[in-house]
């Protein structure tokens, strides 16, 4: 299940502000979505198979792929959803697109000699309903699930409160000695006297029957220590915010624009070799899954399914 998570980009061409951004990369075998939210728009894009194809073509994708051979459709997308996931060796920057658009641009290394993997995303800005569809729903849905896990907790903290005093009720009445189950309070004995369950409880807290109104005050304060952005509070509980939201829920569709300042175009980048490491990206045997295993190395560096190239993000310019 894909969640939200924060869009890592790199450094932007004129030092252009850009808010902390979030994306949710949602994956299938043959088609991908990605959303971006600022948190008051959001923009996405979707493409299927045939678009996938067009799209790796006029990228001139080192990791081929077409209508009559998708036997490598796995690895590019799997390539291409690492660059949106923070991988160590990607690079993302982003560009104004067209009607209030975005462009990302992404690159993530490959194993050598293949360079690196550049992919384009042309995100469209969508309306609020797929705001709320696509993160407030489940945001509240998961706060919803979150709520009923804590009652389903509570009661069975509360069941196993009462066994465990049945329990201590019976060693009292047979006089057993709660040392013989807890040796390390085996020290507070005095002589042959029998250790009951008000000194065991002293020594071992979950002894003590469960209270549930002293905890939720206790867990209902915010502690903000770690906490320093609202969007790390927003990253927190986005974590959990992957659940499917009922279909019954769903919206139907029908400040100022900080993107409206954003470049067209990518302005002239350095040589991003040194950003991607190449050689432990994807093991090359992940590359190559329809080679025999009399393939030699050169065999690899031409095979017929890759491309090499360098530098692919260095074909943007002013």
């Amino acid at each position: 299940m894909s969640c939200w998570r924060t869009l890592q980009l790199s450094h932007q061409p004129n030092d252009t502000h850009i808010p902390q951004l979030l994306v949710k990369p949602v994956f299938d075998v043959d088609s991908y979505t990605v959303y971006v939210t600022d948190l008051s728009d959001i923009w996405a894009e979707e493409l299927h198979l045939e678009a996938i194809i067009d799209r790796a073509s006029s990228e001139q994708s080192p990791i081929e792929v077409s209508k009559h051979d998708t036997a490598q459709l796995a690895i590019l997308l799997e390539n291409i959803q690492k660059a949106l996931l923070g991988s160590h060796d990607a690079v993302c920057r982003i560009t104004r697109g067209s009607r209030d658009g975005l462009t990302l641009h992404t690159s993530v290394g490959l194993p050598n000699p293949l360079g690196s993997l550049a992919w384009t995303h042309q995100l469209e800005k969508r309306t609020s309903v797929t705001l709320k569809n696509e993160l407030v729903l489940p945001l509240l849905v998961s706060t919803h699930v979150q709520h009923e896990r804590i009652a389903d907790l509570i009661s069975i903290i509360a069941g196993k409160d009462k066994a465990i005093n049945r329990l201590l009720d019976q060693c009292d009445s047979s006089n057993l000695d709660l040392a013989a189950a807890f040796p390390s309070i085996g020290g507070l004995k005095a002589g042959r006297r029998t250790i009951k369950r008000e000194q065991a409880a002293k020594h071992v807290p979950a002894l003590h029957p469960f209270c549930e109104q002293p905890w939720r005050e206790l867990t209902g304060r915010f502690k903000d220590s770690n906490v320093t952005t609202l969007m790390t509070l927003c990253r927190e509980a986005l974590v959990h915010s992957a659940l499917e939201v009922p279909q019954k829920l769903m919206s139907e569709g029908c400040s100022e624009t900080w993107w409206t300042a954003l470049p067209d175009t990518m302005a002239l980048l350095k040589p991003i070799t040194s950003s991607i490491k190449s050689a432990t990206a994807v093991p090359p045997h992940k590359l190559i899954m329809q080679t025999s295993e009399d393939e030699t190395e050169d065999e690899f560096e031409t095979h017929g399914n890759f491309t090499v190239r360098t530098d692919p993000l260095c074909r943007y310019h002013d």
